[in-house]
Formats: C-alpha cells, structure tokens, sequence
C-alpha cells in the first residue's frame, strides 16, 4: 500500500508540474516557448507556489487512500474535526511542574491553593482515536497528577464534566485549544470550589463573532474540507465587571476596558480574540466587585478565555504564564501574598512539559 501511495503522489506531482508549464508553452499567445530563464522561473512562482499546492495536494491525496494521521494531527472524518495527538510525555518534565506546585504551596502555606488541569481534546475523545496511535490517557494521567501534589492543594476535576459535554463544541475543530464554551463548562464544575456563585448559561448572552476560520491544525495538516471554527463570546447580562484589563509583555503595558479583543479576529491566531494575545507575561484584571477576594492564576493560554467568568466573583484577577517569564522569576512579577488564593490553571500536555516560577 505504501509503495502504491508513492506511485500515485509521484505521478500527481510531475501532472501539478509539467501540465502549466505545457500550457504556457502551446498557448493561444502564439509563443511556442517561454524565453529567458526569469520569465520561466517567474510563471512557476505564480502558477505553482510550491509548497502550500503540493502540501495540500498530498494531503488530500494520503486522505483519498485512507490516511489518517498528519504530523501528530489525526483527521476525525466521521466528527469532521481535527485533534492533535497527545502521545506521551517526559516523565522528568512532569516531575518539575509537580515538585514547582509543590514548592509553592509550601512557601505560601496560609494561602488556599487550587490545581486544575484541562484535558485536550485528545483526552476528550481518545475513544474515537485508533488504538494504534497510542494516546495518552488522560483521565488517568491527570488523577495521578492530583495524586502526586501535596495534599493541601485542592484539585478541581473537571474530566468527567468535558466528557459529559463532548457532544457540544468544547473544543475548536480546527486548533488545539478549547472554546469558550469548554471553559464555561469547566467554570460550573469548579466555580463552588473556589468559593465562587456561578452564573448559568441563563445569565449569559452567547455572541458568535461571525469570522470564520480555520486553526493551526488544519495548517498542519492541509485539512480544511470540515466545518469552519467560530469564536463565540460569553456576555453577562448583568455587564462585564470588568473596569480595567492589562496586559504586560516585557516592559510594554497595554490597558483596554474589556477582556475581548475584537480586532484581534484580524490575526492569524483568531484565539487572540481573548485578551488580544497570547504571549503576555502577564494580565491584571480589576473587576467591580469590589467587595470580593482577590486570585492569582498561574498557567497556560488555556486560562484565557476561563479569565471572564470570575469577573463578578473576585476583585481582581491576575494570571501569569510562566512559560513568558524567560529569564524573570514569579516574584519579580507579582507578590502572591497580595492575593487570597492560587490557581494553577494548565492544559494536560503544557504541564507535562514542565515549567519553573
């Protein structure tokens, strides 16, 4: 099968090459060749950019003879969504964010402490993935991560609330985070814990943002015959709370009245709708409810769009992503015992690559 599927790609590839260039050779021009070497390498460039038409031609190629599987991207046909394999993990790696957890428990040993670790999508729906691709199991994963931290910090399990929603859009088809909607389902399973009143889908206007797009997966994998992916926006009825949101990246401070970026969905990264960006070290949320406590979030871009439903439970709210800190310890950003409580907020495979504060 594989020496068939090289045939065919190789025949494929010379018919994308030979067929433009003959066409241009035997054209109504009246020219029977293509004169001067610039003019011929100019025709190619514009008629066939290379690398994007020949990914995409092998793409759909590979998929016509039943593959499945693109460069850790798996193609869920039957569910039309893309998922990014979670394979396995540096045990060392995973060691470090655990022991780091630890380790700031320890240092803040008055302060509430709460663990909550996302599942990917590859968790989410690893029954639907072939066993063959040998994902990680990540329900078991993670209850051995709570297992592995000290025992006053409180895990917050929200596995078994994604499955039950698997059905609903939790995570984008296209790109490897989860929606909006994911993070609205994670904050009811949790908001309790955290000494929080959630507000219900009742409370909520849900905006989609109507741009259209499609994530770094189908970039990945030159797949983009599913459904296109959608920001959708969770609005309180009762206003935002939010009074003030800054971002710091280095020694930049950018200020704005709204955690939503609507002009970011003119990025690549359509993700950015949420706080503007992705790699701020930092964001510091001041919220209305100006008699409630105060949080700090540590972790992954996965926090980002989980960032607005606290809005009307804590004062303020600031999140730092360590793996922005470069050379900066945590201490130099922020001072954790200015806050009421911690949360280490991270999807399953970025804890599992480790990180330091």
């Amino acid at each position: 099968m594989k020496k068939l599927f090289d045939y065919i790609t190789v025949i494929i590839f010379f018919a994308f090459c030979i067929f433009p260039l003959a066409g241009a050779v035997f054209s109504d021009s009246g020219k029977g060749s293509i004169s001067g070497s610039s003019g011929r390498g100019d025709y190619l460039k514009s008629s066939f950019p290379l690398k994007d038409r020949w990914d995409r031609l092998y793409s759909v190629t590979a998929r016509t003879l039943g593959q499945r599987e693109f460069d850790g991207v798996y193609y869920d046909e039957t569910n039309g969504r893309l998922i990014k394999l979670f394979t396995g993990y540096d045990e060392k790696k995973l060691e470090r964010s655990v022991e780091t957890v630890n380790k700031y428990k320890k240092q803040h040993s008055r302060m509430p402490v709460y663990s909550m670790i996302v599942p990917t999508a590859s968790g989410i729906y690893r029954e639907e993935l072939p066993e063959a691709l040998e994902t990680v199991d990540q329900q078991k994963l993670i209850d051995d991560i709570y297992y592995s931290m000290d025992e006053d910090i409180t895990p917050l399990e929200v596995f078994s609330e994604l499955y039950s929603a698997r059905d609903s859009y939790i995570y984008f088809r296209s790109d490897d985070r989860w929606t909006q909607t994911g993070a609205y389902e994670a904050y009811m399973a949790v908001a309790r814990k955290l000494g929080a009143s959630p507000y219900g889908a009742e409370n909520y206007d849900i905006e989609f943002t109507n741009v259209p797009f499609y994530g770094e997966l189908s970039r990945i994998s030159f797949v983009k015959d599913i459904q296109p992916d959608m920001i959708d926006a969770y609005r309180c009825k009762y206003g935002s709370y939010i009074r003030s949101c800054s971002a710091i990246r280095e020694r930049q401070i950018y200020t704005k009245a709204s955690v939503y970026s609507r002009g970011a969905l003119q990025n690549a990264d359509k993700y950015t709708f949420f706080l503007g960006s992705t790699d701020y070290r930092s964001v510091q949320i001041d919220s209305t409810a100006d008699d409630q406590p105060s949080i700090l979030i540590i972790g992954s871009d996965y926090a980002n769009c989980f960032l607005p439903f606290l809005a009307p439970n804590y004062s303020n709210i600031t999140m730092v992503n360590p793996n922005e800190l470069g050379k900066k310890k945590l201490k130099d950003i922020v001072t954790p015992e200015d806050y009421d409580l911690t949360l280490f907020l991270f999807d399953a495979e970025t804890f599992c690559e480790g990180f330091a504060l």
